[in-house]
């Protein structure tokens, strides 16, 4: 698998806005193989959205055509969050999808997946970037 960079989650003074590259000294941290490089890749999988990659539209996560829809059940949600996680790379299988929904239609959503490899990932409390249906 390709090498990958270390995405910023928590903000410090060389690293102001979460999801840029990591910097360390001026230089790109690298991500090694492992559970964080797939936490990673899941969480990138998760909040990329659907029509946004020019030479695929029909690729990534499809929060304006089912997410944010009036409908759209925790079932329907958890099915669709199952499977992208699936199909992404070094991912084996998917354990648990949890949604917890807030008053305000505001979600968080924590994914457990199997490594190929064997080794059990969490992402927990991913805020999603929409109010969810209902």
């Amino acid at each position: 698998m390709a090498s990958l960079f270390r995405l910023v989650t928590v903000p410090d003074a060389e690293n102001p806005n979460i999801g840029d590259i990591q910097m360390a000294n001026g230089q790109f941290v690298p991500l090694p193989e492992g559970p964080d490089m797939l936490a990673q890749r899941i969480r990138c999988r998760l909040l990329w959205h659907r029509g946004e990659w020019y030479l695929d539209q029909r690729q990534g996560t499809p929060w304006l055509q089912e997410l944010t829809t009036k409908g759209a059940t925790d079932a329907r949600i958890r099915q669709i969050f199952r499977r992208l996680v699936e199909r992404t790379p070094g991912v084996g299988s998917v354990s648990s999808v949890e949604i917890v929904r807030g008053a305000d239609r505001s979600a968080s959503i924590s994914i457990e997946a199997v490594a190929e490899e064997g080794y059990t990932v969490r992402v927990a409390d991913l805020d999603l970037p929409y109010g969810v249906g209902v």
